[in-house]
């Protein structure tokens, strides 16, 4: 088995984005980290290039945190009404899904935003982003999904994370979500995994076997990530696990509600055991570039 280790929040303060570095350039299983570019301050854009010149670099994939509900948007707010608020920042992620339930999102705003923070993206870095996720999971939404899908179309970029193996409903109710907002938004189909699972059997991005750390955010250890993969020795494919290792400070106070739990992942990521863990059971930590093709791999 594989497995990707994906730092989400990159940029999100820069002692987030130190922190990921240092498991970068510790050599940990973490090989992947997510940019939160509308976010992403002049000295972490550097922090991290300084870093991927250097001899690690080659070995991590990075790639665009696709963001609608943390901050301010990259276009202009009088460009993309329909997902900011009064306040000229993004809508409350409550409120993105209240609306995107509703149809009451212009999705050529989301197409728009999204243009535009892949653009920053190359701007501010000198490349296109390896993959594709998204801050509260946005993306896996039926219509920002398409949005993006096609969107994506116009860069290099032929990676995304999906969520198969998590229905619909853990993944939002997991995150405070009503369960009708999301019966209402997957059209009632929400209580197996089929509406996502619809997703991979179309795209041809290329995309993780299996997605792990949707119950485990803030409490990554050796222990909890052998748990998640209990019943998968046979597994043969490319699974992702989500991470949000950083440092707690006043600015990202601020910003999120994760504060101590980054500290927490930092932590676990950094720890010997969780190396033992993974040779225990034969998992390669390895980046996206491991994903050569969306084909997934048979669990035998």
């Amino acid at each position: 088995m594989k497995i990707i280790f994906n730092a989400d929040d990159f940029g999100i303060t820069d002692a987030v984005s130190a922190s990921i570095v240092e498991l970068f350039k510790a050599g940990t299983p973490l090989k992947s980290a997510t940019v939160m570019i509308n976010l992403l301050s002049g000295s972490s854009a550097e922090m991290l290039k300084e870093f991927l010149r250097g001899d690690r670099g080659g070995d991590v994939s990075i790639g665009l945190h696709f963001n609608l509900t943390c901050s301010k948007p990259v276009s202009p707010a009088a460009e993309i009404p329909s997902i900011v608020g009064p306040d000229l920042n993004f809508l409350k992620f409550g409120d993105l899904i209240g609306r995107a339930c509703d149809k009451k999102i212009d999705l050529s705003h989301v197409a728009r935003e999204f243009e535009a923070q892949m653009n920053a993206f190359h701007a501010k870095l000198g490349f296109w982003p390896s993959h594709i996720d998204s801050h509260k999971h946005v993306h896996m939404l039926p219509d920002f999904f398409h949005v993006v899908e096609d969107s994506v179309k116009k860069f290099e970029t032929k990676r995304i994370r999906l969520t198969e193996n998590i229905s619909a409903e853990e993944l939002f109710t997991s995150q405070g979500i009503a369960r009708d907002k999301i019966t209402k938004c997957f059209g009632g189909n929400i209580d197996n995994k089929s509406a996502i699972c619809s997703y991979g059997s179309k795209t041809a991005l290329a995309y993780p076997d299996l997605f792990f750390g949707t119950y485990s955010v803030g409490s990554l250890s050796a222990e909890v990530f052998e748990k998640e993969i209990s019943g998968l020795e046979n597994f043969q494919g490319v699974g992702e696990y989500m991470t949000h290792p950083g440092a707690c400070d006043e600015k990202l106070a601020g910003l999120s509600s994760l504060l101590a739990p980054r500290e927490a992942e930092f932590a676990a990521l950094k720890d010997p055991a969780l190396e033992r863990i993974l040779k225990k059971h034969n998992i390669e930590a390895v980046s996206y570039k491991a994903l050569d093709d969306r084909k997934k791999s048979a669990v035998k």
